[in-house]
């Protein structure tokens, strides 16, 4: 659509001038939307049928035993003995809470790994697109994330590692959030999820202190902020 309207020379004096007024973005914008939605709901379903497929046909590993038998301990027994071993306790305390709720089935055992790996998808996606600000970007990241082989593995065994990604991509979408605007409710809410994926799996340190280093050369005073919080949140933890 064309319109007539005035405009201003550089000279301040008024002559006629041709806007163009399009009102057809907002259609596509709208349509866009709905595609990407459409895409984020599809690759949720599909990370779920990939995850539940075969679920219960292989024998449970040993370390799947392992988690099961931490399941049947007391509270305090189950913070004591993964104080010993080589992960985190905070996937332990979870199963725990699980395996109270459902029982103990091989099905039930490895469901718990397929909500992970299935919020790993919409996780995968706002985090790219809090990144990128790009709605192709991330409806890519949740395809990938829905179909990845290792993560669809990863998704039907009984261990903290399907619940790795989500504690990482939460706290990329934390720190993006907090270098974005400065405040200490983001910035502290940046610092519980870098705990929550820690005390997840302890190798999560190397890409948090990718992200840090990220945030930290966006701007100085706000990764600073970060760190100092993420500090004593973990520290308060231990």
């Amino acid at each position: 659509m064309v319109q007539l309207g005035l405009g201003v020379t550089q000279r301040g004096r008024l002559q006629p001038r041709i806007f163009r007024m399009d009102f057809n973005r907002p259609a596509e914008h709208h349509q866009a939307s709905k595609t990407f939605w459409l895409l984020a709901a599809g690759a949720c379903l599909a990370a779920f049928a990939l995850r539940m497929y075969q679920l219960a046909t292989p024998a449970l590993r040993w370390d799947e035993g392992w988690t099961i038998a931490h399941g049947a301990l007391p509270w305090p027994e189950v913070v004591r003995i993964a104080a010993l071993e080589w992960h985190p306790p905070l996937f332990y305390l979870l199963y725990k809470l699980w395996q109270s709720l459902v029982g103990v089935n091989v099905l039930t055992a490895r469901y718990l790994a397929v909500l992970a790996g299935v919020l790993t998808v919409p996780l995968a996606s706002i985090a790219a697109r809090a990144w990128t600000s790009d709605r192709r970007v991330a409806a890519a990241a949740a395809l990938c994330n829905a179909a990845l082989p290792l993560l669809v593995y990863y998704g039907q065994v009984n261990r903290m590692y399907a619940w790795t990604p989500v504690g990482v991509l939460l706290a990329t979408w934390a720190l993006l959030r907090a270098t974005e605007k400065r405040t200490w409710v983001r910035a502290v809410g940046a610092g519980i999820a870098t705990a929550f994926a820690l005390y997840f799996l302890y190798y999560t340190i190397w890409p948090l202190l990718a992200l840090y280093l990220y945030a930290g050369s966006e701007e100085s005073q706000i990764g600073n902020r970060l760190a100092s919080c993420s500090d004593h949140v973990i520290i308060g933890g231990v």
